[in-house]
């Protein structure tokens, strides 16, 4: 996704009069705070998508639709966790798993810092037995940080919703951290304006005598950049919004403890269904891997010209020519949230549950998801991400209701039901509003399914 980074607007100068002087700075924000503490994001110590801009910027570009975060003093050192504590902390381990476990954690520790996927790819070759073992570890150790992050978050958003929209955070509090330096959090959407009035003003903000025109432009750009390095402003609209995306947060990382809990006491149920929030998708697959290799081998991942599962379902997604009929798919919105993605997920979901039942078909399609046990009663999101986890889940469901109800296993006659489906009651997608994005429940035309009808008919079991 092409992402803008966040720029001043251009600088203007009035010559003096009556008016006085008139400027603001334009320039690439390469650092937007400086403090005592090293500013940190949410991305440091819990799992949350690139696009947030959360954090500190450091000549990257950032998408900045959606507020910029920093935490300041909330930074958590993930570091002073440490791996032997954490180890002798997990109940029932025997001194050989203890040991097989401290072998795993040194490798991936040299291979993660070699190449992620070699560590990735590590992951892979390991037993189901070594896979729960590390799994234990990080779920521990996801606990420790995501007690630290209910906690700082949970800071953020007292002074979020303690602070008055339309002003600084030095306006409405000069110490927000009990007086151990003035703001190092807040939020900034698009800009930061100056405006002088007066030749008083002026002297004032830049506390100098402005003598030759080189020396003017010099100390605007250098007083600016430092007069904005901690003025975040509040600005209309965004306080309820930021409000919202931290308490969805919270709401994740407590689910998260939850899961953590529950694997300690059902340790199968929890890491083998696929909806443990605490470990990432990619293991969650691999796990699911592991307990159904002959099925996995069959669903497969994408592979341009395989003719499993998951190629597919992609296949007869992205059939037909758009301006004809065919699904749409936006370019913005990077296949998330689009119609070809609602089909995709609902011909994949409909061929596992016809195939395997619904109990594979459902561990398959949350092995795939970060949060699968979110509330999918919310439908306003943010941050497109979150917006298409929802819709990933419902339409799942709906896929899995038609594979177990079509009496077939043909991928193409469930993809002319899957078809009628969309056209008749529709499928989840995302759709852009002023507040992020909503899920919405989308039929097709009838000239998309007459188009999309033929199209299907014309075509193979996988798709070609």
């Amino acid at each position: 996704m092409k992402i803008s980074p966040l720029n001043f607007p251009p600088i203007n100068v009035t010559i003096p009069g009556s008016d006085g002087y008139k400027f603001h700075f334009e320039g690439r924000v390469t650092s937007i705070t400086q403090g005592h503490i090293t500013a940190s994001g949410l991305a440091d110590f819990i799992d949350v998508p690139i696009n947030w801009g959360a954090g500190a910027i450091s000549g990257a570009e950032r998408n900045f639709d959606i507020p910029f975060i920093n935490f300041g003093d909330f930074n958590i050192k993930v570091d002073s966790i440490r791996a032997d504590n954490i180890i002798n902390a997990i109940p029932g381990f025997t001194h050989e798993q203890k040991a097989k476990l401290e072998s795993i954690i040194t490798e991936q520790k040299a291979l993660t810092n070699k190449t992620p996927q070699e560590a990735t790819k590590n992951l892979a070759g390991m037993t189901l037995e070594e896979l729960v073992l590390y799994q234990r570890y990080i779920s521990e150790f996801q606990k420790s940080k995501s007690e630290k992050a209910i906690e700082s978050v949970n800071k953020a958003l007292n002074i979020i919703n303690n602070t008055p929209e339309g002003l600084t955070l030095i306006d409405a509090n000069k110490y927000p951290y009990d007086k151990k330096h003035t703001t190092n959090v807040g939020i900034i959407k698009l800009t930061s304006r100056v405006v002088i009035n007066s030749q008083k003003n002026l002297d004032d903000f830049l506390n100098s005598e402005i003598k030759k025109s080189d020396d003017f432009w010099n100390e605007i750009g250098n007083k600016y950049r430092r007069a904005v390095r901690n003025l975040f402003l509040y600005y209309k609209e965004m306080k309820a919004k930021l409000s919202r995306a931290l308490t969805t947060e919270v709401a994740r990382l407590k689910r998260i403890k939850e899961d953590l809990e529950k694997s300690r006491i059902e340790i199968n149920e929890a890491i083998h269904d696929g909806q443990n929030t605490a470990i990432p998708p990619s293991v969650k697959q691999l796990i699911f891997a592991k307990l159904y290799p002959k099925e996995a081998f069959e669903i497969g991942l994408f592979s341009q010209g395989s003719t499993n599962i998951t190629t597919n379902a992609v296949r007869f997604a992205t059939q037909g020519d758009e301006k004809k009929g065919g699904f749409t798919q936006l370019k913005d919105m990077q296949g998330e949230g689009t119609q070809v993605n609602a089909f995709r997920h609902t011909i994949w979901q409909a061929t596992l549950s016809a195939r395997y039942g619904e109990k594979i078909a459902k561990h398959a399609g949350d092995a795939h998801e970060v949060d699968p046990r979110v509330d999918l009663n919310i439908r306003q999101f943010v941050v497109l991400n979150d917006a298409d986890q929802t819709i990933d889940l419902l339409n799942n469901q709906i896929g899995r209701h038609i594979g177990l109800s079509s009496n077939t296993t043909s991928m193409k006659m469930l993809a002319l039901i899957a078809l009628e489906k969309f056209h008749k009651e529709g499928l989840y997608v995302a759709v852009k509003n002023a507040h992020g994005y909503e899920v919405v429940k989308e039929k097709i035309s009838d000239v998309q399914y007459a188009y999309m009808k033929s199209v299907f008919e014309s075509l193979d079991e996988n798709g070609k």
